[in-house]
C-alpha cells in the first residue's frame, strides 16, 4: 500500500551543551522534530525543531532560499539580537543541532 503522503520521521535528539546558568554548566537539551517537508529540495521551510532543556523552549527552523542556500533560524534571544546584524552568527541551539545531524545539502 502506498501512502498519499509520506509519514514524517519525528524524532528526539538529546545533546549535552552549556546550560543557561552563569557557569555554563553542561545541561541536556532535547531537539524534537516538529515538521519535515516532504519536498526538502524546494524553497521554503525544510524542517523545524522544538528545543527544550534550558530556561525556555525555543524553535529552530531550517529554510531553503529560492537560490538553494540553507538558512538557519532560532527564536532565542541570542539568535534574534546578535544575528540581526551578523548573518553568519549561529546560536548554541543551531550549532548543537548542526554538530549532531547528518550534513544537509
Amino acid at each position: 500500500m502506498k501512502l498519499a503522503q509520506p509519514r514524517p520521521g519525528y524524532a528526539v535528539l538529546s545533546v549535552s551543551m552549556p546550560g543557561a546558568d552563569r557557569r555554563r554548566t553542561l545541561a541536556m537539551y532535547q531537539f524534537r522534530t516538529t515538521y519535515r517537508n516532504a519536498s526538502p529540495t524546494e524553497p521554503g521551510c525544510v524542517m523545524t525543531w522544538e528545543v527544550s532543556g534550558g530556561r525556555l523552549s525555543y524553535q529552530v527552523a531550517l529554510e531553503r532560499t529560492p537560490e538553494g542556500r540553507l538558512a538557519w533560524h532560532c527564536s532565542c534571544a541570542d539568535a534574534v539580537y546578535r544575528g540581526e546584524n551578523n548573518a553568519t552568527h549561529r546560536c548554541k541551539h543551531v550549532r548543537g543541532l548542526i554538530d549532531w545531524m547528518p550534513k544537509v545539502t
